[in-house]
């Protein structure tokens, strides 16, 4: 059931951004190339990458498991996110995703 949903989110991610006439980017802003999204399945969630030339989808998070909260670094080069209490960071081309601390929140 996943595998379907990707495929269906990757082929509207791809025929979205063809649609799309694009604007130009603020002055110093560059145009996103890469989306967090969470694909949820029957019995499962996953955290994927969506890349917005291409439309694949990189699956991020391991099954069986709920990821949440996933924010991207000011620089777009990792991805942070929660499984449980856990906080994990995905780097592009570092495997496996490593867990930078345990705790309950970032705020106080």
């Amino acid at each position: 059931m996943i595998t379907w949903l990707a495929a269906s989110l990757a082929a509207w991610i791809s025929a979205s951004a063809a649609e799309r006439s694009p604007a130009p980017a603020a002055p110093g802003v560059s145009e996103p190339t890469q989306v967090a999204v969470f694909v949820h399945g029957a019995d499962d969630q996953r955290l994927a990458i969506a890349d917005l030339r291409s439309g694949k989808l990189q699956m991020i998070s391991p099954e069986g498991v709920v990821p949440y909260e996933a924010t991207w670094s000011s620089t777009g080069a990792r991805l942070s996110y929660r499984i449980a209490d856990v906080f994990m960071v995905h780097v592009d081309g570092v495997s496996p995703d490593r867990p930078l601390f345990k705790g309950t929140s970032f705020g106080p």
